[in-house]
């Protein structure tokens, strides 16, 4: 287990102040020690081999670590839109830097399904590249979205558009 990981997914738990959490992934065991270690009231479910997962609740956070590189693409993808749409409130997902290209991963990949880079490549002793998603911080609110640029009144009734 990479201490990195560890370290973003104590400060993650303690961010999103989650009362559960789901943790898929080989490495899933582990780090649920830690987790319950640092916080006793946390109620943390998890699933070693991604093929034992059964969507049965909301979490408060999910973390896919160790699980992608055991997929096929195709399966990674819906596993984590899944989790991302559906599943959790706060998203993390760990890819080893060996395995970001091997398997057809990409950075890219991730950026597509909305998650943010939150580690990065230049530090010589990181092993993994993390990516998470938060519904609540995904997408800063545009300034004209707002109740004055909405509908035009003024222009009721002088043009058709």
């Amino acid at each position: 287990m990479n201490a990195l990981i560890e370290q973003h997914v104590a400060r993650a738990l303690m961010r999103t102040s989650a009362a559960s959490a789901l943790l898929i992934g080989r490495d899933a065991p582990a780090l649920a020690q830690i987790c319950e270690a640092q916080l006793s009231q946390l109620d943390v479910t998890v699933c070693e081999r991604v093929c034992e997962y059964q969507s049965s609740r909301r979490f408060d956070a999910a973390f896919l670590v160790g699980a992608l590189e055991e997929m096929e693409k195709p399966d990674g993808k819906a596993l984590v839109a899944r989790l991302r749409d559906v599943d959790a409130r706060y998203t993390c997902v760990a890819v080893p830097l060996s395995n970001i290209d091997s398997n057809g991963w990409s950075a890219a990949d991730m950026l597509a399904l909305g998650f943010k880079r939150v580690s990065n490549h230049g530090h010589h002793e990181q092993q993994a590249v993390i990516f998470d998603f938060s519904l609540h911080n995904y997408k800063a609110t545009p300034r004209w979205l707002n109740k004055d640029n909405w509908a035009n009144p003024e222009m009721w009734d002088k043009h058709r558009w």
